[in-house]
């Protein structure tokens, strides 16, 4: 029997990309088992391993993708296995683990930081700092999140409305684009809020700062926020940040004048113009890298589709929770 000194050596050998995709894999793995139980489905019954697997794989790597919707298939149970998959996937399995290190006070040795760093892309910032703003500014925008969605979520669906802000908020931070309003709405997703500023304001905001990344924020809040609040003179961004900052903004406009104009008398149809004007800022901020829609994409033009396709390939900035080949 192998003693757990031991076994630590043996964890300690690893190579730090090795033991980042190894703790990938053990998260999928459990997140498998655990929404092929009775208790993980609507209807009580067990999951085929294949449709469970699919989906920890698509939540953890914050894919979006689904074989079942969310809502309809899954009971709470499983749906709050799918957010925490969501949430560990959108944050990196060895980003929490060293936040909670840090939470703890214990102290971080050269491969704890070795490890940290290579999961956010290696850049040269102090580590400690950094992981505590990835912690705390997660958890912040989550939770403000939630708090605003509250707002018409829970006069609509009483105390179950507070699940559904804080599942849809996490969804879009992470841009895991998994949402349970499938009970609500036919065609699921946010369809049913096209022309509502609250909620597609609120959730494109929060797939917006999810997809800048970790070294953009903590960038921008140690040059510019910091310093403005302590009423000293704002520094200079880095290269990295600047051209981020840049591209999304760049892509944000123009994603938004495209959409209106190709949709403008078909999904949008119906709409006054400030609706029609959310709805495509929406589509904007979603398409890259979240998939929520608040319009009928299989109604699209072809063209449209194509535009999606291609702001789907260019996706969100490095080290953060979208995909793409980043701006």
């Amino acid at each position: 029997m192998i003693g757990l000194g031991s076994l630590l050596k043996k964890v300690k050998a690893i190579a730090p990309v090795r033991l980042i995709v190894s703790s990938f894999v053990l998260i999928i793995l459990v997140g498998t088992i655990l929404l092929m139980l009775p208790v993980s489905a609507r209807n009580g019954h067990p999951t085929a391993i294949v449709d469970a697997f699919f989906t920890a794989v698509s939540a953890t790597c914050v894919t979006g993708l689904v074989v079942f919707d969310t809502w309809t298939h899954w009971s709470e149970f499983g749906q709050a296995v799918i957010l925490l998959l969501i949430q560990v996937g959108g944050l990196g399995v060895i980003t929490i683990t060293t936040g909670f290190t840090i939470l703890v006070r214990r102290r971080l040795g050269l491969r704890d930081m070795q490890i940290a760093m290579e999961n956010t892309s290696g850049n040269t910032v102090n580590i400690y700092h950094l992981v505590r703003t990835i912690l705390a500014f997660t958890l912040s925008c989550e939770f403000a999140g939630a708090l605003l969605l509250s707002i018409r979520f829970v006069p609509q669906f009483g105390p179950y409305g507070v699940w559904i802000a804080v599942f849809e908020a996490v969804s879009a931070y992470c841009n895991a684009g998994f949402d349970i309003l499938g009970f609500r709405w036919r065609d699921g997703s946010l369809i049913g809020y096209t022309g509502d500023p609250l909620v597609s304001c609120v959730i494109a905001a929060l797939i917006i700062t999810g997809g800048l990344g970790f070294i953009v924020i903590t960038d921008l809040f140690n040059a510019k926020i910091k310093p403005c609040v302590q009423k000293k003179k704002p520094g200079h961004l880095s290269l990295h940040s600047t051209i981020v900052l840049l591209m999304t903004a760049v892509l944000l406009v123009l994603g938004t004048v495209l959409f209106l104009v190709m949709e403008y008398t078909n999904t949008l149809d119906g709409l006054n113009f400030l609706e029609k004007l959310n709805a495509s800022f929406f589509q904007s901020a979603s398409m890259r890298t979240a998939g929520f829609a608040s319009v009928n994409i299989g109604a699209e033009h072809d063209i449209t589709k194509i535009l999606t396709i291609i702001f789907m390939f260019i996706g969100a900035s490095p080290a953060s929770t979208g995909g793409g080949i980043k701006t």
